[in-house]
C-alpha cells in the first residue's frame, strides 16, 4: 500500500506537467502540482494538483497528503476564469478521504507566471460546513481576492491565458 502511495505523487505530477506542455486552447488553461503553507504555517502544508482549461477532458483539482501521498480530496473544476497570470477555479468535491468533513466544493486561486516557479503562489478554500458551492462559484466568476495567496514552497503552477 505504501508503495502504491509513493507512485501516486510522481504519476499525478507527470500527468499534470505533461499536459502543461501542450498547446493551450483559446480559453486558457491551468496546470500544476505544488505545495504551499496554509496561512504561512509550517505545520500546515497543502499539496495540490490542478489541471483545467479547454484542453483537459476532465478538469480536476486534487488535495494530496504531503507526507504520505494519500489523496485527501478531489473534485471537478466547473468554473475557470483567467486574467493574465492569475486564475480562479471552483467546483464540486467528488471524493474525500474517510474522517474528513464533507465540503460542497472548493475555490482555488493561483498566480502562475511562466517559466518556472519563482513567483508562483496559490490558495485553496475547502468549503465550510453548510457553505454552498454557489458561493465559491461566485468567487470564481467575480475573481475574488479576499482569500490571500501564499508563495509556493515547492512545485510549479502555470497559467496559460
Amino acid at each position: 500500500m505504501r508503495f502504491l502511495r509513493l507512485l501516486v505523487i510522481p504519476l499525478v505530477a507527470l500527468l499534470v506537467l505533461a499536459t502543461a506542455a501542450a498547446a493551450t486552447g483559446p480559453g486558457g488553461s491551468v496546470a500544476g502540482y505544488y505545495t504551499y503553507l496554509a496561512n504561512n504555517n509550517p505545520a500546515a502544508p497543502r499539496t495540490l494538483a490542478v489541471a483545467s482549461g479547454d484542453w483537459f477532458a476532465n478538469a480536476t483539482w486534487t488535495r494530496v497528503d504531503s507526507a504520505t501521498g494519500e489523496i485527501l480530496r478531489s473534485g471537478q473544476v466547473t468554473c475557470l476564469v483567467i486574467d493574465g497570470d492569475d486564475a480562479w477555479m471552483a467546483g464540486p468535491e467528488t471524493y474525500r478521504a474517510p474522517g474528513l468533513v464533507q465540503a460542497a466544493g472548493s475555490f482555488l486561486y493561483v498566480h502562475g507566471p511562466r517559466p518556472g516557479s519563482a513567483d508562483d503562489s496559490a490558495v485553496t478554500w475547502f468549503g465550510d460546513p453548510g457553505q454552498p458551492l454557489t458561493e465559491m462559484l461566485g468567487w470564481c466568476r467575480d475573481k475574488a481576492t479576499h482569500v490571500p495567496l501564499f508563495p509556493l514552497i515547492s512545485g510549479d503552477v502555470d497559467v496559460f491565458p
